[in-house]
């Protein structure tokens, strides 16, 4: 026989995920009420007009509430050029939340950040700007002007 808190845990779990799918069906709903709306407003002024061939949008996960757009990046690479030794994303992350006043993010933020950090910051390598140290793990990153020619590593 399953342990009873074993039962307790799946069952809310069950729980939750079927509140969720509730919550997700009832906006499905909404939704669809919606595009049946537009669609009968697009008729109204252009009744011949083919709706089906509208080419859906594709929607972006929310972006971090503590930056504006573009921010952290900024904030990151002022940190990079203020630091003598490279740095990994997450470190990076850290420091960024931190400057903001955040010493304690959850594990959710941090690695958030870090994902999105991680991203711009291996454009920022493409263009030149940052150098990647492959001589790390997790791979580390500097200000490519922050080096000599003779220290740049191999990228």
């Amino acid at each position: 026989m399953a342990e009873s808190h074993v039962i307790t845990a799946l069952v809310a779990k069950y729980s939750e995920l079927s509140g969720r799918l509730k919550a997700c069906e009832h906006e499905s709903k909404s939704l669809k009420e919606a595009l049946s709306y537009l669609n009968h407003t697009i008729r109204l002024f252009q009744p011949e007009y083919d709706v089906d061939g509208i080419t859906t949008r594709r929607t972006y996960r929310r972006r971090n509430p503590n930056f504006n757009k573009g921010n952290h990046i900024r904030v990151a690479m002022n940190m990079m050029r203020e630091s003598k030794e490279p740095l990994s994303a997450r470190e990076i992350a850290r420091l960024t939340l931190e400057s903001h006043g955040i010493s304690k993010p959850d594990t959710k933020t941090l690695e958030d950040l870090r994902r999105g950090l991680n991203s711009s910051l291996m454009q920022r390598v493409k263009k030149g700007t940052l150098v990647v140290h492959k001589d790390f793990y997790p791979k580390r990153f500097s200000v490519a002007s922050n080096l000599s020619i003779a220290e740049k590593p191999d990228v």
